[in-house]
C-alpha cells in the first residue's frame, strides 16, 4: 500500500553555477581572447545553454567560451547566463574584459658618440602616459636603478642601452 504520509516525491538537484571566468586585461593587439572558465558551467545536470550579453564583437553568444573580436581599448563587462536544460534553473555570472591600447617608447639624446669619461642624458617617452621604465645595462648609469623616464649615463666602451615600458602591463622596448 501506498503512505499517505509522503504522497509525494521531491528530487533535490545541485543547482547549476555560472562561471564568466574573471576580469581579464589584454593588450592592442591582443591574441583571441576568451570568455568563461573552464568550465563555465557547474552543477545541475550537466546539460545547459548559454546567453552572453552585450553581443557586440562576441563570435556566438550561444556557446561555452566565446570570443571576443573587439579592435578597440576599453572596458566591456560580458554577463553568461547558464541554464540547466533539464531542470530549467538559471545562473549568471560576469566578467569584466578591458583592453589597453599597445604601450610604445622611443629614446631621445643630445648626443650618442661619446669619448671616454664624457655623459649623455637619455630620455624616454612611452605612451599611453601613465606608464613605468626600466632602463639596462645599470652600469654607469644614474639614477642606479634605471626605473625613471630619463637617465644619465657615462660608458668608457661602445654600450647598447634599453628601456623597457610598461604600460598597464602592455609593454614595448627601444635601443639606444
Amino acid at each position: 500500500p501506498r503512505s499517505t504520509l509522503f504522497p509525494y516525491t521531491t528530487l533535490f538537484r545541485s543547482t547549476v553555477v555560472a562561471h564568466a571566468g574573471g576580469n581579464q586585461t589584454y593588450c592592442l593587439p591582443h591574441a583571441t581572447v576568451t570568455l568563461g572558465a573552464g568550465p563555465s558551467a557547474t552543477g545541475g545536470s550537466g546539460n545547459y545553454s548559454y546567453a552572453w550579453s552585450p553581443a557586440t564583437n562576441l563570435t556566438d553568444t550561444t556557446l561555452a567560451n566565446p570570443s571576443d573580436t573587439s579592435t578597440a581599448g576599453g572596458s566591456v563587462t560580458y554577463y553568461v547566463t547558464v541554464t540547466d536544460n533539464v531542470t530549467g534553473c538559471t545562473s549568471t555570472d560576469s566578467a569584466t574584459i578591458t583592453l589597453d591600447l599597445k604601450a610604445h617608447v622611443s629614446i631621445t639624446s643630445p648626443d650618442t658618440n661619446l669619448c671616454a669619461g664624457q655623459a649623455t642624458t637619455l630620455a624616454a617617452a612611452g605612451t599611453p602616459s601613465g606608464g613605468s621604465y626600466q632602463w639596462s645595462p645599470l652600469v654607469s648609469m644614474t639614477p642606479p636603478a634605471g626605473n625613471t623616464a630619463t637617465v644619465t649615463v657615462s660608458t668608457a666602451n661602445t654600450q647598447t642601452y634599453q628601456v623597457v615600458y610598461d604600460a598597464r602591463g602592455c609593454y614595448d622596448t627601444a635601443y639606444q
